[in-house]
C-alpha cells in the first residue's frame, strides 16, 4: 500500500511518502497563500502531485477535531465546521483520513523512537499537544483531549482560541512576535527575536523568559497528570531552545511532582513536520486497513 502523509500548517503544507520501515522520503513543501478551504485543498493537491498513484492520504490539521469535523481551527478558521476528510476525499479522488496535527506528531515520534509513553508539544504558529500513554493515543471525549497548548498559565493575554492565559498566547510563534511588537521591538519572525536576544536585548530576553515560564507551567501540569517518559518540544519555535530551556526547567523544578519530574526527559527535537507526516501516514494506513 502506498501511503502519503501530509502536514497542514498555518503557513504551509508539507508531504512525503511513508516507507515500510517507518521512514519517509523527500519532503515536498508548499506555501499556503490562500487560507480558505479551496486554498487549502489546492495546496494539498500540489503537495501530493509528485507522488504516483498513492492508495491513501493521511493529513494532520491544526485545530480541534471531532469525528473528522473541524470544531475549531484558530489558525485556519475557514476549516471550522468542515468535514475536511470528506472534502479532500472528493477533491483528490482517493481516501483521505485526517487527524489533529499534534496527535500525528506524537504518533510519528513514538513510531520513530519506539516509545510507548510520549508527550509532544508542537511550537509553531500555534501550540499543539499530543499524548501517547501506554501505547494509546489520548483523545478525550469527541477527540478534543490533550490540547496542552491551551493549559491556563496565568495572565490576561487573549489566545486565538478565545480563552485567556493559554500557553499558546505566550509560546507560539504568533504569540512571541505579538508580545515583542507590543513591547516596541521591530520583529516579524521568531528568528528576528532570537537575533535580538543573542545580542543581549533585554526586552527580547524577557519575552523568551515569559514564554519559557509558560511552557514550564504547562509541562509541569502534564507531568503531574500523565507522568510521561519523555516530553518533546517540536516546531519552529524550538529553534529558540537556548532562550527557553532555563525558564522551563526552573518552573518544572518548582511545580512538578518530584518522582514524575525526575523520571521524565524533556527534549527539543527541531521541526515538527517529519513527525507529523510519519504520524498522519501511519494513522491513515491503520484506518485504511481496518476499513
Amino acid at each position: 500500500m502506498s501511503v502519503v502523509g501530509v502536514d497542514i500548517g498555518g503557513s504551509g503544507v508539507r508531504s512525503a511518502v511513508l516507507h515500510e520501515d517507518g521512514t519517509i522520503g523527500e519532503i515536498t513543501r508548499i506555501t499556503l497563500h490562500d487560507l480558505s478551504l479551496d486554498g487549502v485543498i489546492r495546496a494539498v493537491k500540489c503537495a501530493i502531485q509528485p507522488y504516483e498513484n498513492p492508495d491513501v492520504i493521511g493529513c494532520g490539521i491544526p485545530g480541534f477535531l471531532s469525528d473528522e469535523i473541524v470544531v475549531s481551527s484558530p489558525n485556519l478558521p475557514a476549516l471550522d465546521g468542515i468535514n475536511v476528510s470528506s472534502a479532500l476525499t472528493e477533491a483528490l479522488g482517493l481516501p483521505v483520513f485526517v487527524e489533529n496535527d499534534a496527535n500525528c506528531a506524537v504518533v510519528g515520534g513514538a513510531r520513530l523512537s519506539e516509545l510507548n509513553d510520549l508527550v509532544v508539544l508542537t511550537l509553531g504558529t500555534g501550540v499543539g499537544g499530543g499524548a501517547l500513554i501506554n501505547g494509546r493515543l489520548l483523545r478525550g471525549v469527541g477527540g478534543l483531549g490533550a490540547e496542552f497548548g491551551h493549559i491556563f498559565v496565568g495572565g490576561d493575554d487573549r489566545c486565538a482560541c478565545g480563552a485567556l492565559g493559554c500557553i499558546e498566547a505566550y509560546a507560539s510563534g504568533t504569540g512571541l512576535v505579538r508580545r515583542a511588537l507590543e513591547k516596541g521591538l521591530c520583529v516579524s519572525t521568531v528568528q528576528d527575536l532570537v537575533v535580538l536576544a543573542d545580542a543581549n536585548d533585554p526586552t527580547a530576553v524577557a519575552v523568551f523568559e515569559r514564554a519559557g515560564r509558560a511552557l514550564g507551567q504547562g509541562i509541569a501540569t502534564v507531568i503531574n497528570l500523565l507522568s510521561p517518559k519523555e516530553v518533546w518540544l517540536a516546531g519552529g519555535v524550538s529553534r529558540a531552545s537556548g532562550w527557553l530551556e532555563q525558564s522551563i526547567h526552573a518552573v518544572i523544578a518548582d511545580q512538578a511532582i518530584a518522582k514524575g519530574r525526575d523520571r521524565v526527559s524533556i527534549k527539543f527535537v527541531g521541526p515538527a513536520e517529519r513527525l507529523a507526516i510519519v504520524g498522519a501516514a501511519t494513522l491513515a494506513k491503520q484506518r485504511a486497513d481496518i476499513r
